[in-house]
């Protein structure tokens, strides 16, 4: 299957933070240092997520957080243009898709 990646803008949820390029005209200093904190771990192999995202309480309710704001991130989509999955920093260097050669990269 041919793919090519897209950048969506939204909140970080939890994906390769390699991949999440935070807005800093929107996030707290917070959240730019701990993007750079995750990136950083991430180049080390030591990165193990967070709890960004959206979560399903036992109340039925759904619970939207983030760690590192809001930004642009990298998707995989396929030829038909349907969503695959988040992006991964290996994703992005090509190895795991037959990538489409004109949107290879983001």
């Amino acid at each position: 299957m041919k793919v090519h990646t897209e950048s969506i803008y939204g909140f970080y949820h939890g994906q390769d933070p390699r991949t999440f390029s935070p807005d800093k005209e929107s996030c707290t200093e917070k959240e730019l240092e701990n993007h750079k904190q995750a990136v950083d771990l991430a180049h080390k192999g030591k990165w193990s997520g967070d709890d960004s995202g959206c979560h399903h309480t036992g109340a039925g309710s759904i619970i939207c957080k983030t760690s590192m704001g809001i930004g642009v991130y990298s998707v995989i989509v396929s030829k038909d243009g349907d969503y695959i999955r988040d992006a991964s920093y290996e994703d992005i260097q090509k190895e795991s898709y037959e990538w489409e050669e004109s949107n290879a990269t983001p």
